[in-house]
């Protein structure tokens, strides 16, 4: 499928199956990953319902993103709210707000979110639903948040290491989000650009996009606390200790 914001396409949407691991392949048409799900048009609806099937929505975005502009409501698709930074009072630099609220130290700003994303309770609780989800009932799903590149892409990332993907792999799957969010990021700069000094501009540009430095500090984050990945799933997230074993059974093709 194509990513660039188009009647049909929605924006940062994407299989993230079909990767090879050492025990087969990750199966396609089960996990989608997207930017936000708000205003559908009736083509970008039959895409999710009828094209890929879709069960379940997860969405990861702050109370207040929601309120502020709700998912389309699609009928027979189950919509699962997991604020992932409620720990965090203005959603960290992953929602609009939070990134126009620190521009000229985004950088940083950026770190301390993706640290969150990792530690804080509101994450782990909201990533442990998620993953306990996916070892209960097996249908195709969505997941996003604003732009689908910090809470989304952390859950990617959970997603395609407990499948045993190669590392090159997910970090080509956590990238390919500047490739297929670049329309829509120049909408955004051009919408606010007269409104911000240069050094500003900048510091959006940034915000916009994921760099290979975010999730290497997540994952070094994850490993300095728990030991290793299975020591975050089952100490950190709390999931069962043969969570992987249970994952890959109903996940990867032979």
């Amino acid at each position: 499928m194509t990513n660039e914001n188009s009647d049909k396409n929605i924006v940062n949407f994407r299989d993230i199956g079909g990767y090879e691991t050492k025990m087969g392949k990750l199966q396609e048409g089960i996990f989608f990953r997207s930017g936000q799900l708000t205003n559908l048009n009736e083509k970008q609806i039959g895409l999710l319902k009828n094209i890929c099937k879709i069960k379940t929505i997860y969405d990861f975005r702050s109370q207040a993103e929601v309120n502020k502009e709700e998912d389309t409501k699609i009928d027979d698709i189950l919509y699962k709210h997991l604020d992932v930074l409620a720990s965090i009072q203005h959603g960290g630099s992953a929602s609009l707000e939070g990134m126009f609220s620190d521009l000229d130290n985004i950088d940083e700003s950026m770190y301390k979110t993706y640290e969150e994303i990792v530690l804080s309770e509101s994450a782990q609780n909201s990533y442990h639903k998620f993953l306990q989800d996916l070892i209960e009932e097996k249908h195709p799903i969505v997941f996003h948040c604003f732009a689908g590149k910090d809470r989304t892409g952390w859950a990617a990332y959970l997603v395609l290491k407990a499948a045993g993907v190669s590392d090159g792999d997910i970090m080509k799957d956590y990238l390919e989000t500047n490739v297929s969010r670049k329309s829509a990021n120049d909408e955004i700069i051009n919408k606010y650009k007269d409104k911000l000094n240069d050094q500003q501009v900048a510091g959006l540009k940034i915000a916009l996009t994921v760099k290979a430095e975010y999730l290497e500090y997540a994952i070094k984050i994850m490993n300095e606390e728990y030991g290793s990945f299975e020591n975050y799933l089952s100490l950190g997230l709390g999931l069962p200790n043969d969570y992987r074993e249970k994952f890959t059974k109903l996940y990867i093709e032979n």
